[in-house]
């Protein structure tokens, strides 16, 4: 199970409530999740103490402290699920995708955050997400690629297209010199898991997933602007992100005590 490490203080402050370390072990068992470690006693001068919580593989959710916060107040019966909305309700904004990926990587989805509030503790959770989503959904990439992008440097719409190497102009992170496709290779030799492959569902799940986390943090709680996705290869046009709650059918079995 991927072993999450949160900030204990903001992650109490979430929770409305300062748990001692056995009051917190019991909730994370009676929700179903494990305290690993609190490291109150370790830590030295400024360093801020941490819990390590342990959560299932398939609770994608809960990879962040925002989703085992949200999970477990929702559990604990202080907030409600919470209310996204897509505004405009009608995308402005599209991105193409052109039939040169068809044999590549053919689906993407995406979605624009406006006015999102981020101290440092915020946006190391965001990356962090990302990177526990690329390791545990993604397959290390290969059924997902993430990518997040400071939309006030960018100019819709948007076209996703395959091209040559030679083709494809780029700088990477943190870098000043522009390269080309096979110097990109060759500057990331050392993270060849980052070839993707190709899963409409995965992608699907993970822009929801980033959404659901951080759009809390925008000025307008939880509200997401959609982008129309027009897929040239398939014709299977969409608009992304999709929060259509889901409903499903299960059957409870009700002990009764005498």
């Amino acid at each position: 199970m991927p072993t999450i490490p949160v900030d204990k203080a903001d992650l109490f402050e979430l929770l409305g409530k300062s748990y001692t370390t056995e009051e917190f072990d019991e909730l994370c068992f009676e929700f179903g999740i494990e305290l690993d470690e609190d490291t109150t006693e370790e830590c030295q001068g400024d360093e801020r103490p941490q819990l390590k919580i342990e959560v299932p593989a398939n609770r994608y959710d809960m990879l962040c402290i925002e989703g085992i916060a949200q999970a477990l107040n929702e559990f604990l019966g202080h907030k409600k699920a919470a209310d996204y909305k897509l505004n405009p309700s009608t995308p402005e904004i599209s991105l193409t995708i052109e039939k040169s990926t068809e044999s590549i990587r053919p689906y993407a989805a995406g979605a624009i955050l406006r006015n999102v509030e981020f101290d440092e503790r915020r946006y190391n959770s965001f990356i962090a997400l990302q990177d526990k989503l690329h390791t545990n959904l993604c397959r290390n990439r290969t059924l997902v690629a993430i990518g997040t992008h400071d939309f006030d440097t960018l100019t819709p719409p948007f076209t996703y297209r395959a091209l040559s190497p030679k083709e494809i102009k780029f700088i990477p992170l943190n870098q000043t010199k522009e390269l080309d496709g096979e110097e990109l290779m060759e500057f990331y030799e050392k993270d060849k898991n980052l070839v993707t492959g190709t899963d409409r569902t995965k992608t699907e799940i993970v822009i929801n997933q980033m959404i659901a986390m951080f759009s809390g943090y925008c000025k307008n709680e939880f509200e997401v602007e959609p982008i129309e996705i027009i897929s040239e290869h398939n014709k299977e046009n969409r608009v992304t992100p999709n929060i259509t709650p889901k409903k499903f059918e299960a059957e409870i079995p009700i002990r009764f005590k005498r």
